[in-house]
């Protein structure tokens, strides 16, 4: 992947952070009630969809920036020269 298009990535999942992070949202929301109504055990969830309640205000961004994309697609970024 190129520079620009490392950018280019970074800058459209900041861009859209909110709908990122409410539709993951969603979905847990979503699956935990479909585990009740069917009498499920709760499955693991993953790193990518809970922040800590301490980080409240700026839940979508930090969410972001934790998720193992981000995370890869910075550190990336930051072996390739500008």
């Amino acid at each position: 992947m190129s520079v620009a298009h490392l950018d280019n990535v970074i800058a459209h999942l900041l861009a859209n952070v909110d709908s990122f992070y409410y539709a993951t949202v969603r979905r847990l929301v979503i699956t935990r009630i479909g585990e009740s109504i069917l009498d499920l055990p709760p499955a693991p969830v993953g790193s990518d969809a809970t922040v800590s309640s301490s980080q409240a205000g700026h839940i979508p961004l930090v969410w972001l920036e934790q998720t193992t994309l981000m995370r890869g697609l910075i550190g990336e970024r930051a072996t390739r020269p500008s």
